[in-house]
């Protein structure tokens, strides 16, 4: 099994599956209904259809209100940079640890963000100015 896929989702409630290699879209679905929660569960590769359920054995909440964009890194699949109003959160994507928190500048909100390179961030304001951030090396 391989982690060349990434699921995406609208504010309307449309959840899509890509492959990260070709670029289509493998899978959507409209949801009746729209949800504000995102869990991420890390899967080891051996699970298959057979075997016994899977179960969460452990949440951390993330404390994210009212985010703007969810992007994570294609150079590394490693990292996710969540983008507020008010300021952005890196995260480790293994346990959602906070790597980084970055707040927005004065008189502006942040838009959008997305990873240039594993360590490197450009985060986007309504100002139209963008950020570029080197990211602390852990």
């Amino acid at each position: 099994m391989d982690n060349n896929f990434i699921v995406s989702s609208s504010e309307a409630g449309e959840m899509c599956t890509w492959d990260l290699v070709d670029g289509k879209c493998r899978e959507s679905v409209k949801l009746s209904q729209i949800h504000t929660n995102i869990q991420v569960w890390s899967l080891l590769g051996h699970e298959n259809k057979q075997s016994e359920p899977i179960y969460e054995n452990e949440s951390k909440q993330i404390r994210c209100l009212n985010a703007l964009s969810l992007n994570c890194c294609a150079y590394n699949q490693r990292t996710v940079l969540i983008v507020c109003a008010k300021y952005c959160q890196i995260y480790d994507a293994g346990d959602f640890s906070v790597l980084c928190s970055i707040q927005a500048p004065p008189g502006e909100r942040w838009m959008s963000g997305d990873f240039l390179a594993p360590d490197r961030v450009l985060v986007c304001s309504t100002e139209g100015k963008g950020y570029l951030y080197k990211l602390p090396a852990k």
